[in-house]
């Protein structure tokens, strides 16, 4: 301390009060830095060599210096005082935790108790030191703001002590403040991400009809399809990640839908992308979101899927249409489950199940290069083919009535007929775009419908195959008869000598599955 030191007072006054108006007035952001700055200050004014705060933890297992200041005579402490063990200064400890001020002029003031403190004191160069306990609000001790000499000894005047607590009773305060502040200013971000995450949820909701969907509301009875519907069902109740194959049309979204509806997640979003729809430049964007400026016509953040779909699953349809860069990226969300929004810097988490789906022969890509083998085997750990209509024509009937009574209402007819030659002709033909595109074949024949008989107006074997082919493949009940025929014939042998299948041109595998659509059982006697 300067030796006019005592015709300063006022000066060393306007000093405090400069301090604790910074303090009152900081920042979050700033509290560190007015810290910093006042303890500089403080030093400087006061002829010491170096001022700190030490903080406990809050279970009192340790304490380290959190701030600074240090004078060119002296070392600094910090870097060497992190985490140190309560106990290890127990006197001093002890006294600061008690509430007390220390006031040590001279070292040889240390009582007995305190001796392992003075030869440590000592070790590092102290000649004299003052230590002001911190008080959290409530009144709990929390650490204490030290003052000391290493050049000479100082004597510590009452007044400045009593000046010096002031300031030792703003940090606490101040940190406090602070720490409340960035606490609110995080709860406020997060309602803002909640809020912006519910108004895309709904907006998507809006866009995307999302009804629910069991697998007992998937329509028909074929053995091909309850194949798919029991792998669905075994399926659903796990987080597993699920491929579905088939082509274009088959109803894979439905079955996805059933998927999400059975299982744990169903609460939470089914989230749908149909990548093949998409851009190749706004996939990306489309899957991960995109903070405002970070490419051209980003004039707002943007919440990707991903993020919709956190808690929920994600439905990637067409996944064979990916680039191979969004591949590597998609692999690390399904490996990690955290990505990076376009132009964002900070890695967001989700816990999302991915149900995926393709037309393509996902196998033959990884063989040609162009898709990954290691995003294949994360996405098809439980494959499902899905069937198409040909492989399933029992089904035709019911998906006939059920189109009828879904478009009666919208299109103010009532169907109550369906000749048996045009349920012939919708079985007979093999509906190259599937269930889809029998639906939009069943709306255009009630549009043109007059009365309550379904007329198709068109002729479906010009649509789908050749008309010789149409007029040559035999009828439902033909097959039925021929096969039964065959089977008779060999005695129900299926393999070997003599068997049905090679009478039939057929391999064994597929004739089961024929006897199996057609419902042709071995005779038990």
């Amino acid at each position: 301390m300067p030796d006019s030191y005592s015709e300063t007072a006022s000066s060393f006054h306007d000093l405090i009060t400069s301090v604790l108006a910074r303090f009152a007035s900081g920042t979050a952001e700033e509290i560190d830095d007015h810290i910093e700055t006042s303890l500089r200050e403080i030093g400087e004014f006061m002829g010491v060599d170096n001022v700190y705060i030490v903080r406990t933890a809050e279970d009192l297992s340790h304490w380290s210096i959190t701030h600074e200041w240090t004078s060119q005579h002296a070392p600094a402490l910090k870097e060497n005082y992190q985490q140190v063990a309560m106990g290890s200064w127990d006197w001093a400890e002890k006294l600061i935790l008690s509430g007390q001020v220390m006031t040590l002029s001279r070292l040889a003031d240390i009582p007995p108790e305190g001796e392992a403190v003075r030869r440590g004191l000592e070790a590092l160069g102290f000649k004299s030191t003052l230590q002001l306990p911190l008080r959290r609000p409530g009144g709990q001790v929390s650490g204490c703001i030290a003052l000391s000499s290493f050049t000479n000894g100082l004597t510590w005047q009452p007044s400045d002590v009593r000046r010096l607590q002031l300031v030792a009773e703003a940090i606490p305060n101040a940190t406090e403040r602070a720490r409340v502040e960035r606490e609110l200013r995080a709860a406020l971000a997060e309602v803002e991400r909640l809020t912006k995450r519910l108004h895309a949820e709904n907006v998507y909701l809006q866009e995307e009809i999302s009804t629910a969907m069991g697998f007992d509301e998937i329509v028909g009875e074929s053995p091909a399809l309850m194949h798919a519907l029991t792998q669905g069902e075994h399926v659903a109740a796990t987080d597993t990640s699920v491929l579905l194959l088939g082509e274009t049309g088959t109803g894979k979204e439905l079955l996805a839908r059933a998927i999400h509806e059975h299982s744990d997640r169903k609460q939470r979003p089914l989230v749908r992308v149909n990548l093949a729809a998409l851009p190749a430049s706004l996939i990306e964007s489309e899957l991960f979101g995109h903070v405002k400026g970070s490419f051209t016509g980003a004039i707002a953040n943007k919440i990707g899927r991903f993020q919709l779909a956190d808690g929920g699953t994600l439905f990637l349809d067409e996944i064979g249409e990916l680039n191979p860069e969004l591949q590597t990226k998609l692999l690390r969300v399904l490996q990690e489950g955290e990505f990076e929004c376009i132009g964002a810097s900070r890695t967001l988490r989700v816990d999302v199940r991915i149900v995926a789906a393709t037309n393509r022969d996902l196998r033959q890509a990884v063989h040609q290069g162009a898709f990954r083998p290691d995003l294949f085997y994360r996405l098809a750990v439980f494959p499902i083919e899905v069937p198409p209509l040909r492989m399933r024509r029992e089904d035709i009937p019911l998906l006939t009535w059920h189109f009828i009574g879904k478009k009666q209402g919208r299109l103010g007819t009532a169907i109550e007929n369906v000749p048996a030659e045009a349920m012939q002709a919708l079985t007979d033909y093999d509906w190259p775009g599937n269930v889809r595109e029998l639906e939009n074949v069943i709306e255009r024949a009630m549009i043109l419908s007059s009365g309550t008989t379904l007329n198709l107006h068109q002729k479906l074997n010009s649509a789908g195959r050749s008309a010789s082919l149409s007029a040559n493949r035999p009828s439902i009940r033909d097959q039925h008869k021929e096969i039964l025929t065959v089977l008779e014939q060999c005695h129900w042998k299926i393999k070997g000598d003599g068997n049905a299948a090679d009478r039939l041109g057929l391999k064994p595998s597929t004739l089961r599955y024929r006897m199996k659509v057609l419902g042709i059982q071995r005779p038990t006697h």
